[in-house]
This record gives structure tokens, C-alpha cells and sequence, in this order.
């Protein structure tokens, strides 16, 4: 059963990291998967750390990545990224800065339960 290491948002990205066991030594590699939604609020920011006039972008961006990894002695630790988090265009050398994000997600792997992420 995965262990997860909990969602964190950084730059204009979420990932989920885990560790998984009992997978058995058989097993060379396992595929994962990360779907649900993610619910964001984004805005434009100036690289002195000033945010742009305007708005905050709030939008629900669908989740979809998957991926495979090594298995040894029966684990797996592997991660998996949503990037780009918001669809927010910034002009210039303005930058994308996630305000808030919430997440309804499930991570399923290899013959493993799925695991229910929310926050």
C-alpha cells in the first residue's frame, strides 16, 4: 500500500510523492497513475514580487500523469508532477504564482488499492 509523502504545490506545479511496499521481488517496475481535479487560484506577479494589477484566475484544471518506476527489493518511491499547475499566461518576465489550490485526487498504482488525496 502506497505511503504518501503529501501533495505540494511549488512554481506553477503539484507534485505527489510515495513510497510503496510489499510488491514483491518478481517485479521489475510498477506503472502509476494521478487523476482527479485541482481546483486553482493564480494571478501575474513582477519578478520584484509584486503581484499585476488585475484579477486572481481561479479555475479547475483536470489531473492526468502517469508514470513508470523501478521496483527494489519489493518498493517503489517515486513522485509524479502537474505541470503547469494554472493555465495563466503572464506576459513579459511577469510570473505565474499559485494563490491557493485545493485537489481532489487518487493515485493508483500496480495491483495496489488506490489511494484518495484530498486537501
Amino acid at each position: 500500500m502506497p505511503e504518501r509523502n503529501g501533495p505540494r504545490s511549488s512554481g506553477n506545479s503539484l507534485t505527489v510523492s510515495w513510497k510503496a511496499a510489499g510488491l514483491g521481488n518478481t517485479v521489475t517496475s510498477a506503472d502509476f497513475s494521478l487523476t482527479g481535479t485541482a481546483n486553482v487560484t493564480s494571478q501575474c506577479f513582477t519578478r520584484s514580487g509584486n503581484p499585476v494589477q488585475g484579477v486572481p484566475k481561479s479555475e479547475t484544471v483536470d489531473v492526468n500523469v502517469s508514470g513508470s518506476f523501478p521496483v527494489r527489493n519489493g518498493s517503489v518511491t517515486g513522485s509524479l508532477t502537474v505541470s503547469p499547475l494554472s493555465t495563466l499566461t503572464c506576459t513579459g518576465s511577469q510570473q505565474v504564482r499559485i494563490l491557493s489550490v485545493s485537489f481532489d485526487l487518487t493515485l493508483n498504482g500496480d495491483d495496489l488499492p488506490p489511494v484518495t488525496l484530498t486537501g
